[in-house]
């Protein structure tokens, strides 16, 4: 299992990285990969994309539990409960903004570091 610190890093990586112009979203659904996009907070972590589309069609919007079987061994290592958080982030709309992380995903990011500090996730 990975240790808080790598959690931690990885949440905080991802705050850093998304904003609404570079989330993959297509409509209302998220989606490991897109092309010209870096994929969802998952899929931009796998490295074989060809998985990342096989995941698109087999989950086809479902949560990460759904899938979480089929993803690489590093990335089970985070655990389904922080992962699916991990996801939650990226997916909700309301969490971005043009620049970066809105005020309710502010909340949703510290909600995590403290469920990371605490051993829940």
């Amino acid at each position: 299992m990975k240790t808080k610190e790598d959690k931690l890093k990885l949440l905080e990586e991802t705050a850093q990285f998304y904003n609404t112009g570079n989330r993959s979203v297509i409509r209302i659904s998220c989606r490991y990969f897109l092309p010209n996009k870096p994929g969802c907070a998952i899929g931009r972590l796998i490295a074989d994309k060809k998985l990342c589309r096989k995941l698109d069609v087999f989950s086809d919007g479902s949560s990460v539990r759904a899938v979480f079987s089929y993803l690489p061994e590093d990335l089970k290592n985070y655990g389904v409960n922080f992962l699916e958080m991990l996801q939650e982030l990226h997916d909700r709309e309301s969490n971005w903004t043009e620049t970066g992380l809105s005020a309710l995903g502010l909340r949703h990011v510290e909600k995590m570091k403290a469920d990371i500090e605490e051993g829940v996730i």
